[in-house]
């Protein structure tokens, strides 16, 4: 469907929308007519507003300074960002496959304290019954979670895992090469006996 707003109206809801809102000029208060389809599109723009948008330049949930690295990487600089955090959490549970463990089930996990980082979804049978017996999840949910992490930990190869990890600008593609550089035992080995920053350092 094809809307027309105010930008000034629509501007919360258009999170990730920033590249386009760059590439059109836009200006607060401008008149844009919107595509729908999961995200919302901008099409074009009647450019009647007042002043071009400028960039944000606080984290909306900490308040602490972003970083852009282009119109695309924005990050924020706080490494205590809640956002960051559940973000790293639910980019982990997606790259690893965890079926039916998605941003909703993990925010409500994160939102009752169950999880405050990625060790933490696979540690979740401490809790037993409490995950259960939690509003919006109960018995044969939990059970589901806990079958989708184990199988998703079992079938997933070591640099699927690493990928799936919180470092900047790598995936599982870039520890592929590593791994076949370094040698999977060899990788293994570093990070049981604590080399494993050391050597990653020294691949060439």
């Amino acid at each position: 469907e094809i809307y027309t707003l105010s930008l000034h109206d629509a501007l919360p809801i258009f999170d990730s929308t920033l590249k386009r809102v760059q590439e059109m000029g836009l200006r607060v208060n401008d008149t844009v007519r919107i595509m729908y389809n999961i995200v919302p599109y901008f099409i074009d723009s009647y450019h009647d507003g007042d002043y071009p948008i400028p960039l944000p330049q606080k984290c909306p949930i900490c308040g602490d300074n972003l970083d852009y690295l282009s119109s695309t990487i924005i990050r924020c600089q706080n490494p205590n960002c809640k956002g960051l955090k559940l973000g790293a959490i639910i980019r982990h549970a997606e790259k690893m496959h965890m079926v039916g463990i998605g941003e909703g089930v993990i925010t409500k996990l994160y939102d009752n304290e169950f999880i405050t980082c990625i060790s933490d979804l696979y540690d979740l049978r401490k809790w037993d019954d409490c995950i259960a017996q939690t509003p919006g999840f109960g018995y044969t949910s939990y059970d589901n979670m806990l079958k989708s992490v184990d199988t998703a930990l079992a079938n997933a190869t070591l640099e699927r895992f690493l990928g799936a990890l919180p470092f900047n600008d790598t995936d599982e593609k870039t520890w592929k090469l590593v791994v076949n550089t370094v040698g999977r035992d060899k990788l293994i080995k570093s990070m049981v006996d604590g080399s494993f920053p050391e050597m990653i350092m020294n691949v060439g």
